[in-house]
């Protein structure tokens, strides 16, 4: 996510478009197609927000948590669970489990989980909206503080 972004609309939700360069910092163009697309931002401090202002924004903290244990130790403890789960499919079927078999035991668990944590990730689960952390600099409308 980038860490800057310029405040384009404060009306019905505040909406910011992220600055791609640091010479964005600087740019007062608002329709340059070097800045990104346009998101909806939320302002957990109440910080007085206006049009053209730059802001620094963040995602919640427990969301990052939470993104870490999905998808790093979603994957590590399926990988573990191919490992265990190929010793009882070969104990099952009467047959010793070979270091081959667990080998691919853990591949198959590591890529499945992978796999699902990549698809998952692409849907529109956007449960929380990053955060506005302080406002950089001000350069707009300062009459209508957001909300």
């Amino acid at each position: 996510m980038r860490e800057f972004a310029a405040i384009i609309k404060t009306e019905q939700g505040i909406w910011a478009q992220p600055l791609i360069t640091d010479s964005c910092l600087s740019c007062t163009q608002t329709g340059c197609t070097k800045r990104g697309k346009a998101f909806s931002v939320a302002n957990p401090q109440q910080l007085p927000v206006h049009t053209g202002d730059i802001v620094r924004i963040q995602a919640p903290v427990r969301h990052q948590a939470a993104q870490g244990i999905t998808a790093l130790l979603f994957p590590l403890g399926a990988a573990c669970a191919g490992y265990a789960a190929a010793g009882a499919i070969a104990a099952h079927s009467g047959a010793a489990a070979s270091e081959a078999m667990r080998a691919a035991g853990v591949l198959i668990g590591l890529f499945t989980a992978s796999a699902l944590v990549f698809i998952f990730s692409r849907g529109r689960w956007n449960i929380a909206k990053p955060e506005i952390a302080s406002i950089i600099k001000t350069g707009g409308n300062a009459a209508a503080p957001a909300q």
